[in-house]
């Protein structure tokens, strides 16, 4: 029974870490995916649908490792640059927003 115990109580220790990480590993990117996909509406079509843009992007972002990079440099590229000049951000933000 004890040495049942301490093999759980192992595994646990060993285990919850990655997992802890790979549950937090996308932990801002909604409310990024949001602000990327409400900055095009504000921008470039106020008829956007922000919900869809904000949907798809977080489901990209749960099932890609690299797309979190990406949302960081849209994001930052759109922080750069005023609504006038954000088309310079096309490259950087490209299959997060049209």
């Amino acid at each position: 029974m004890l040495k049942h115990l301490l093999v759980s109580l192992a595994t646990l220790i060993f285990l919850a870490p990655p997992a802890m990480l790979i549950a937090t590993s996308n932990v801002g990117k909604g409310s990024q995916c949001s602000d990327i996909c409400t900055r095009y509406k504000a921008c470039f079509a106020s008829d956007y649908d922000v919900r869809a843009c904000t949907g798809r992007c977080e489901d990209l972002a749960d099932l890609r490792a690299d797309f979190g990079t990406r949302t960081d440099v849209c994001a930052e590229c759109l922080d750069r640059n005023t609504c006038s000049v954000s088309f310079a951000c096309e490259t950087e933000c490209a299959g997060i927003v049209p």
